[in-house]
């Protein structure tokens, strides 16, 4: 850890946001300047709350007026349209209500930000930490390009589609702000990487953010549990990847996120709300088990998953949907749990493996064709209330048993 105390001298850090000490001296005398907040009020009655033009129009020419010179960029991230709709609320702005927006701006009570009175101690960082320019919308890092967010930073792009290797994302950037989000399409079609380590402070991969990686073998967590979303795109066609740690800690799954990767020999272990449609289609992954708190398998979510030979459905979940396990040709041993709800059309179609399954007697909905083109079936043991309905809209091997119970 480096001590850069010195490199910090002209920043103080409020309660998370940094400024400049010039900035937060001239915030400090704005806030008794009723004159000033009124200017921001008219400013916003007749133009609305566009913040760069607010601090071209009136806050950077009443910076100049008490003999401060600032650049749009050391402002721009001072001043949202969010902040400035608090600072002109009301038809009779004072004040006090500017200093309440920068004390929520600054992280601090009204009258302390009122005195401007920094932190007892400064902070340290590690190099990978700094950055020169607090708050920047837009700068570049190293190998990466990043993006404000309103919350952190989104690592957007790759300088060289042609990196290779394992990288490691860094945790804070640009004077200690996280990096919450890899961004859409942000490492797509980088066909020489082959690992990447993300920070505990990621919670976001994007969509198609490392589609296409077909070297990517390996994808690491710094803090398992950290990511909780992982969007549409965001792995497929990653054919190398093996590691199956990022898929244990997302809460949500989007469609096709790891479709067509490989996850070859890998047990999964999904705690997502939601498994969107084509999830995982054409994966590699041989066992699967859904955990207290999933809700909905989705659309084709597994289909042709020809290595798949085991799965366990929690009793929270409501419904396996269309197709779930389609083609899933491997696959010999279901265990669906007391509580599940409902199974829609063709939902084990195609699994030429499969010789018994038991339904719960949770099942209240049962699809059409769901075991279509299962010649190996055997057994079927399901609820007696859904007799009807199975015997309607399913055709069975003509050597199969079906127990109602």
């Amino acid at each position: 850890m480096l001590n850069i105390s010195k490199m910090l001298i002209n920043r103080i850090e409020y309660g998370g946001n940094f400024m400049s000490n010039k900035v937060m001296e001239f915030y400090s005398k704005a806030v008794k300047d009723e004159q000033f907040v009124k200017s921001l009020e008219k400013f916003k009655t007749e133009n609305g709350t566009e913040k760069t033009e607010a601090i071209k129009k009136v806050i950077l020419p009443y910076a100049k007026k008490l003999g401060y010179i600032f650049t749009e960029d050391e402002l721009l991230n001072s001043l949202s349209a969010e902040d400035l709709k608090k600072v002109s609320g009301g038809s009779k702005a004072t004040a006090a209500t500017f200093a309440a927006f920068l004390a929520t701006l600054g992280g601090m009570a009204s009258g302390q930000l009122a005195h401007a009175m920094p932190p007892t101690s400064p902070k340290t960082y590690t190099t990978t930490q700094l950055h020169a320019n607090p708050l920047q919308e837009h700068f570049s890092a190293g190998s990466f390009e990043f993006q404000f967010n309103g919350k952190g930073y989104t690592l957007t792009a790759v300088k060289d589609k042609n990196m290779s290797g394992v990288f490691s994302i860094p945790s804070h950037v640009n004077g200690g702000t996280p990096v919450t989000e890899i961004g859409e399409n942000a490492f797509a079609e980088c066909k020489e990487l082959t690992g990447i380590m993300l920070p505990s402070t990621v919670t976001t991969i994007g969509p198609s953010a490392f589609r296409d990686c077909t070297k990517l073998s390996i994808v690491l967590l710094q803090s398992s549990g950290s990511v909780k979303t992982i969007a549409e795109d965001a792995f497929f066609g990653c054919s190398s990847l093996t590691s199956s740690t990022i898929v244990n800690s997302a809460s949500k799954i989007g469609p096709a996120a790891f479709s067509h990767s490989n996850l070859r020999n890998a047990s999964l272990y999904i705690k997502a709300r939601t498994i969107d449609i084509g999830a995982f289609a054409g994966s590699n992954v041989t066992a699967v088990e859904f955990e207290d708190g999933v809700e909905s398998i989705g659309n084709s979510a597994f289909l042709n998953c020809r290595e798949l030979t085991e799965i366990t459905i929690s009793g929270t979940v409501n419904e396996i949907c269309n197709g779930a396990f389609s083609l899933c040709t491997q696959l010999r041993s279901i265990n669906i749990k007391n509580g599940v709800q409902r199974i829609e059309n063709y939902a084990f179609s195609g699994c030429e493996s499969l010789e018994e399954i038991t339904f719960p007697k949770s099942v209240t909905n049962i699809g059409s064709e769901i075991f279509k083109n299962c010649p190996r079936l055997r057994t079927v043991n399901i609820p007696a209330n859904l007799k009807t309905e199975f015997e309607s809209n399913n055709a069975l091997p003509a050597n199969c048993v079906v127990n109602y119970y």
